[in-house]
């Protein structure tokens, strides 16, 4: 019987450290993420003249599973028109107007070590930039890309736009002195379903939240950042102010920009589903799916004709300007208007059978 009982306590305690050592090893192999390489600063800002030189220095660190070389290179890009997401590409651009041309990379590969919580093992890519002195005054605009892969063996000139795919970048804003022009118009200013992909113009709204979506335009030949403000009325009543690009996006010279901020009020709204992750689930043609929530101490739902007064101001070399538009949009829940009327038919109808 002894013999039999130390069995199952050694069997027990095999049992207890493999358990233990299992569960230590996934937790260690869960810690193993993948996460890529990534590069900071994400966007370095000049003010140059003609003739000058400066210089700069990024930071590449690897968060792969394993030490890697990584690539280092150079291309001109433009905005997308939309998000401000830049578009990279290898067209060929005049030497005077193209900034990947003026900008040297000390080193164009790095063997960088898998980084760790304990050490600090990033590798520094320093640069300079060299302003030729016919260079056309304005805006000019270029990355500074990181890659796993050889660029040597996947570009050739003139192929056209190229993606990021994984890779990552440091966006380079340059802006030569001369005859330098920020022109801001506003193009587009309308009431839309934040829940929908396209984005159309819509004017009533049975719930909040609704989407304020702006487009501004840039003429001019240089970046810029505009401010401003929302200011939502009802009558003549100011109901709430929504701070405009709050992330300080820029719109480069000479494209355009969409900006969308998102007015909500009352405690009957709708809300994103969502997934496991907390991610808003979309469906298939891209709408995301929305339910309708209840918020308490948001005061009554929100009803009736609404009035949004926009205003953006950008900078301009030592003036400040500033443009306005207008648009307005109606809250009517007309569901529950259905329902009430309803119940109230209902009502009547019971009191005169009753009468009768």
């Amino acid at each position: 019987m002894k013999y039999f009982n130390k069995i199952i306590s050694y069997t027990s305690l095999s049992l207890f450290f493999l358990i233990v050592f299992t569960a230590s090893s996934s937790a260690q192999e869960e810690e193993k993420v993948d996460k890529g390489i990534t590069i900071s600063p994400l966007i370095i800002e000049y003010d140059v003249d003609p003739g000058e030189t400066v210089s700069g220095q990024i930071r590449i660190s690897n968060s792969t599973l394993s030490d890697k070389t990584i690539f280092v290179y150079v291309e001109n890009f433009q905005s997308d028109g939309v998000s401000g997401v830049p578009v990279f590409n290898t067209q060929d651009i005049p030497y005077e107007a193209s900034l990947k041309e003026w900008i040297s990379l000390e080193q164009t590969s790095f063997f960088v070590q898998r980084a760790e919580d304990s050490e600090d093992k990033s590798a520094l890519v320093n640069f300079s930039i060299t302003i030729p002195q016919n260079a056309e005054p304005g805006g000019h605009y270029a990355g500074i890309i990181s890659t796993l892969q050889n660029p040597d063996d996947r570009q050739a000139p003139g192929a056209g736009n190229l993606s990021f795919s994984s890779d990552q970048g440091t966006l380079i804003l340059l802006n030569v002195s001369g005859d330098v022009q920020r022109d801001i118009s506003i193009d587009k200013f309308y009431s839309s379903s934040p829940f929908d992909a396209d984005q159309k113009k819509k004017s009533i709204f049975d719930w909040m939240p609704v989407g304020l979506v702006v487009e501004l335009n840039n003429t001019g030949n240089s970046h810029t950042t505009p401010l401003g403000s929302i200011i939502i009325y009802k009558g003549d009543s100011k109901v709430d102010e929504l701070e405009f690009n709050t992330n300080e996006g820029k719109i480069l010279k000479d494209s355009s920009r969409v900006f969308v901020n998102e007015f909500s009020e009352g405690f009957i709204k709708y809300s994103p589903v969502l997934d496991e992750n907390d991610n808003p689930i979309k469906k298939e043609n891209g709408d995301i799916d929305k339910k309708l929530t209840f918020e308490s101490g948001q005061g009554l739902f929100a009803f009736g004709k609404y009035r949004a007064e926009l205003t953006v101001g950008y900078q301009d070399g030592d003036e400040y300007k500033s443009v306005m538009a207008e648009t307005s949009f109606w809250v009517i829940p007309w569901k529950l208007i259905l329902i009430l009327i309803a119940i109230i038919s209902a009502y009547i109808w019971f009191k005169i059978k009753k009468k009768k």
